[in-house]
């Protein structure tokens, strides 16, 4: 059995804090080549948005109605790019992940292995960040509140479905034992460890069965979440649908046809209005 990955966190903290290790010539030029490759692909033109409407472990979380869309319904064209914003976050996000990855390498007494090792479950793909001592980790940037989650390890509020897509590794893998997400809070610094255990997680083989039928239909199913409302009575997008590519398809036929209403409120929120009757933000 591969060992415990219960001290990572306070092995890390005490590696960053006493100053005594640094990285190896080695590690450091690798972290460098992968900051570069990061830093380099913000500014490089990349025609395909999104992942094409392939389906992959990242995906298989999603909700229904938004794998049929991303199946069926084609995002992109020869002129057309990710938004700089989304560039921006795929840019951190990566160094985030390589940078927490260096440091665990330097902690000691832990082993990196298997970084972006690929794996299929029926014809789908998937790549792990790395493995950790043998066990299956997945790195991320969280912010505040998203990391609150992984701290208290409670991810029974998923909407980006990551435990579908650990589970998806760890199945693809065959790990029985521990795996886990590395986590670091982008607005204060902080790192957790949230460990899962394979019986927790759902089957990819499963979902991948269920998912390839659902794409197949010729309507989508239906609506992924319902809508917030406001105390003046004003209906508005859930975060799960905030985040979807395809909402101002899904939402088209609102505000008596005229689709999606945009507005930043007071509090510096922005908000996806399905029904506008009332006062505005």
């Amino acid at each position: 059995m591969a060992n415990s990955l219960k001290h990572l966190v306070n092995d890390l903290r005490k590696t960053i804090e006493s100053g005594e290790s640094s990285p190896s010539a080695d590690d450091m030029k690798m972290f460098l080549a992968e900051i570069e490759e990061a830093v380099g692909s913000l500014f490089r033109r990349d025609s395909r948005k999104g992942d094409g409407g392939k389906l992959r472990f990242s995906s298989l979380g999603r909700k229904n109605r938004q794998l049929w869309y991303q199946s069926n319904r084609t995002r992109s064209s020869e002129n057309e790019t990710l938004p700089y914003d989304t560039k921006l976050k795929f840019t951190y996000g990566h160094i985030i992940e390589s940078l927490l990855l260096l440091i665990v390498k330097t902690a000691g007494n832990y082993k990196v292995t298997d970084t972006q090792k690929e794996y299929i479950i029926d014809s789908v793909k998937g790549h792990i960040d790395a493995k950790i001592n043998g066990h299956v980790v997945d790195c991320k940037s969280a912010s505040s509140y998203g990391f609150r989650k992984f701290k208290k390890g409670d991810l029974s509020d998923d909407p980006f479905g990551y435990m579908q897509q650990i589970g998806a590794y760890m199945e693809a893998d065959g790990e029985k034992d521990e795996g886990g997400f590395l986590v670091l809070n982008k607005e204060s610094g902080e790192i957790c460890y949230m460990s899962v255990h394979s019986l927790e997680l759902p089957s990819a083989q499963e979902r991948i069965t269920e998912v390839k039928e659902i794409i197949k239909q010729e309507e989508p199913p239906e609506k992924c979440y319902t809508t917030s409302r406001t105390k003046q009575g004003r209906e508005y997008l859930k975060t799960g649908c905030v985040y979807c590519d395809f909402k101002e398809e899904c939402w088209e036929n609102t505000n008596q046809g005229f689709g999606l209403v945009v507005e930043t409120g007071t509090d510096g929120r922005t908000r996806y209005f399905t029904n506008t009757l009332g006062p505005p933000l």
